[in-house]
């Protein structure tokens, strides 16, 4: 199931660029100096310029995922894919809850990135974009290495006057990567992730972390 719903999510962003066009000069350069910014703001830690380049979508994720780890129950987080989970507990585990309760997304998205807690973009710094589609508001962009193209895309919205980087669009490769990784460790998904956590935080994650910060009334 968690291959189907994430190779189905891939799938979609396949099928949303395979309707549109190639990007006209223009969009292919807005969309890779937004990608540059996005690179340079991640390396040097800069949250409020990530933030800033990211896409709406990306800004109610995150808020989305905030609301979880205040008030989502156990059954509902351990119902999650893998990747949503991994930011649910991360955030119980690492975020202070009055930044958790206050924060607004970007701001959010800010302390993520100056704490180490959103992937480093320089994974991607030799990788040049490519194969690049865009029907003037939405785009899905793939990565070159090699003269290959990736099997996956990175999505961009066109927001607030430039191209925006749509950061879930990374994610959904992510959940197949990580299940993949869970089945080869012959532990539940669970037990895989609680076991990654423990060994990134070197500290045992108690159980309590399934559980709201904060309680029903």
């Amino acid at each position: 199931m968690r291959y189907f719903l994430s190779c189905l999510f891939i799938l979609t962003g396949i099928a949303m660029a395979s309707a549109s066009i190639a990007a006209s000069p223009a969009e292919e350069a807005g969309i890779n100096s937004s990608w540059a910014a996005y690179k340079k703001a991640a390396a040097e830690k800069n949250g409020p310029a990530v933030a800033d380049l990211f896409d709406q979508h990306t800004w109610d994720y995150y808020d989305q995922m905030r609301q979880l780890a205040l008030r989502g129950d156990e059954a509902k987080v351990r119902g999650l894919l893998l990747p949503d989970k991994l930011i649910v507990l991360t955030f119980r585990g690492r975020v202070p809850v009055e930044v958790l309760k206050t924060a607004k997304a970007p701001a959010l998205i800010a302390y993520l990135v100056q704490n180490g807690m959103i992937g480093n973009a320089a994974n991607y710094e030799s990788l040049p974009l490519a194969d690049i589609q865009s029907d003037g508001k939405k785009a899905a962009v793939r990565l070159e290495k090699d003269g290959k193209l990736s099997p996956f895309q990175i999505w961009f919205a066109f927001e607030r006057n430039a191209w925006r980087v749509n950061l879930k669009s990374m994610l959904y490769l992510a959940d197949v990567l990580f299940a993949n990784m869970a089945q080869k460790s012959g532990k539940s998904e669970d037990e895989f992730l609680i076991e990654r956590l423990s060994q990134v935080w070197k500290r045992e994650v108690p159980p309590s972390i399934w559980q709201p910060l904060e309680k029903p009334t």
